[in-house]
């Protein structure tokens, strides 16, 4: 379920960064406004392939998993003593 949320997000904000740098919004005197536009308009790993998006999602959330259950191993331990 995260994943396929993951995956929308991506694709979202792929969208959104074609949207933005088809716009020119580099004249604009407001720093507020330029920083956000200049934030958007680069594109992280939203750019890959959906498939390789999808092996780089699942890698972080295993790697994710893997700390918090080492973490989780490391109080108890602690606790125990």
């Amino acid at each position: 379920m995260q994943l396929e949320q993951n995956l929308a997000a991506a694709r979202f904000e792929k969208e959104a960064w074609k949207n933005i740098t088809n716009f020119n919004w580099e004249p604009f005197t407001d720093p507020d406004l330029k920083r956000k536009f200049k934030l958007l308009s680069v594109l992280g790993p939203s750019a890959l392939p959906e498939d390789k998006l999808t092996q780089v999602k699942l890698t972080r959330q295993n790697s994710f998993q893997f700390v918090i259950q080492k973490r989780s191993l490391v109080f108890l331990f602690v606790s125990f003593f």
